[in-house]
């Protein structure tokens, strides 16, 4: 007699019932109490709770931090609006091949899109955001009142 691995697996439970009717006695199959999760998990909570509490001085001004929430919420943006979402649901590929043998990036229709696709819309737009940035940055040094404010400062004028 022989059992049938790739019907049945190679787990506790199929195992079970395959030897079971061959033996004189039947028997049951017994799992023994797994404690390993009540006392990993309420660790953890534990552990992360401390090292919350130990580290909120630290914490705090990043969470309140407006740069850092611009700069998360344009990555978020620039990730969702790229087409990330519908290239992990939709499980698209990586790359495609056109037609005569050459790679492409860009998927023909409207209904179809490569996973580079998502990441060339990003980097566009990351690096036109980086040039706004740069230009906008430079017209304000340009400008005389800017440079008459730059030049005061570091000085604190009291009444």
């Amino acid at each position: 007699m022989r059992m049938k691995l790739t019907a049945r697996g190679l787990g506790p439970e199929p195992l079970m019932a395959f030897i079971s009717p061959l033996t004189p006695s039947p028997f049951n199959l017994h799992k023994p109490f797994n404690p390993i999760p009540f006392i990993v998990v309420p660790t953890v909570i534990l552990l992360g709770a401390f090292a919350l509490y130990s580290t909120w001085d630290l914490l705090l001004p990043l969470v309140q931090s407006r740069i850092i929430w611009g700069v998360f919420s344009i990555v978020l943006i620039l990730t969702f609006t790229s087409g990330f979402m519908w290239n992990r649901i939709k499980n698209a590929p990586y790359i495609g091949v056109s037609q005569s043998g050459h790679v492409s990036w860009i998927a023909g229709g409207y209904q179809n899109q490569l996973g580079i696709e998502s990441q060339v819309v990003a980097g566009t737009c990351e690096s036109r955001w980086l040039q706004l940035r740069r230009c906008s940055s430079s017209s304000k040094f340009a400008s005389p009142q800017a440079d008459h404010q730059m030049a005061f400062s570091h000085f604190q004028l009291s009444p």
